[in-house]
């Protein structure tokens, strides 16, 4: 009798250990799952802390999830609000004071920007982490802020959020344990890019509106590519000229306006940076009508289409290139194609953007003339 007790014990402890291997196998396998999905994101994961490779290609060790963060990046201003994090930011750039709209990230300190920053200040905030812009081209700003903020325990991260880019969005979700509201988000915001892209589906090349851009109001003639004017099925007209890494390093071109003339754009799209003749806070079409004359007056616009059929637009830079380019491609789409987009409404999908994903009013004057001029 005592032989059968051992036996049974025996068996009893096997079975034991064999659960706990096969509950083990489970957990890993799921757990490997999890952490091959957090590092399709360019993220892994470890304990309390979390390694991004940030756009510079810089692999950076952080606290998990991040809690006081100086934002230098005013191009992320939307996505700290969009994911419930203003209250994690301890500073801020000059920048998004002066573009305003963010009313509980405009009250923190202001440290200078992302070209220029305090140090001094940044470090008496003492911030886990700085969020800033990427320098470009160069890595002595990369140095510097290193040098600068690194002997205080302050790490560094350069992130990039123009030009419709995703995985900078969800990178800052990662580090912020945010990660939840970002999906939803960028399924959303999939929907709506969606309509583009369907609407666009059988259009050929030879029928692509030809369009010309100026990225910022310093009438030179310089130009650079936009993949919202790409996304939104337009031809940009110079973009034989451009190298192969334009977009990603924002790699501008300068023209002559014969040679502007020649191709003959059917519509021009001029970006207001500065001086802000669009935006948030703008009530008035004051400085808009301004830049949308000054285009049309200089010599030789009037022979081309776009002038001639009055599709000469302006539209803030936010839209064009920067943080909000997804958005530009919908309107974009919109004044490209208004025959193919009739049922397309970008102002109601901008606006539910701020009141469903910010949780703000709606405001502004974004595109001028307005679409429905």
């Amino acid at each position: 009798m005592q032989g059968v007790k051992k036996m049974k014990n025996r068996e009893k402890i096997g079975m034991a250990i064999l659960a706990i291997v096969f509950v083990s196998m489970i957990f890993l396998s799921e757990g490997g799952e999890r952490y091959k999905e957090q590092e399709s994101a360019g993220v892994a994961f470890a304990k309390t802390k979390i390694t991004i490779t940030d756009y510079r290609g810089r692999k950076v060790t952080l606290p998990y999830p991040v809690e006081r963060i100086v934002l230098l990046q005013h191009h992320a201003s939307w996505a700290i609000r969009l994911l419930g994090a203003q209250d994690k930011v301890v500073g801020i750039s000059k920048l998004i004071l002066e573009e305003g709209g963010y009313p509980e990230l405009s009250s923190k300190p202001i440290v200078g920007t992302s070209f220029h920053p305090n140090y001094e200040r940044i470090a008496q905030l003492n911030p886990q982490v700085v969020i800033t812009f990427h320098p470009n081209p160069g890595w002595e700003l990369v140095r510097e802020y290193e040098k600068k903020l690194e002997p205080f325990g302050i790490k560094v991260i350069f992130l990039r959020f123009t030009q419709m880019r995703t995985l900078q969005f969800k990178i800052l979700a990662k580090i912020l344990g945010k990660e939840e509201r970002a999906t939803r988000f960028l399924t959303w915001r999939k929907s709506k890019l969606t309509l583009v892209e369907e609407g666009l589906k059988d259009l050929e090349e030879k029928d692509k509106v030809r369009v010309y851009s100026e990225p910022d109001f310093r009438g030179n003639w310089i130009t650079r590519p936009e993949i919202s004017i790409n996304f939104a099925g337009g031809k940009n007209i110079a973009d034989e000229l451009f190298p192969p890494e334009a977009i990603k390093e924002s790699i501008e071109v300068k023209v002559d306006p014969e040679w502007v003339v020649e191709r003959d754009p059917q519509v021009v799209i001029l970006a207001d940076w500065p001086p802000h003749s669009t935006g948030y806070n703008v009530k008035t079409d004051t400085k808009a009508l301004e830049q949308l004359k000054e285009f049309m007056q200089r010599p030789g616009m009037g022979k081309i289409s776009a002038v001639k059929n009055h599709r000469v637009y302006v539209v803030n830079y936010k839209l064009t290139t920067g943080c909000k380019a997804w958005i530009g491609a919908i309107y974009m789409a919109k004044i490209f194609y208004p025959d193919r987009f009739r049922n397309l409404h970008p102002e109601k999908i901008h606006r539910e953007f701020y009141e469903k994903w910010l949780n703000m009013d709606y405001q502004g004057m974004h595109v001028y003339p307005p679409l429905n001029h």
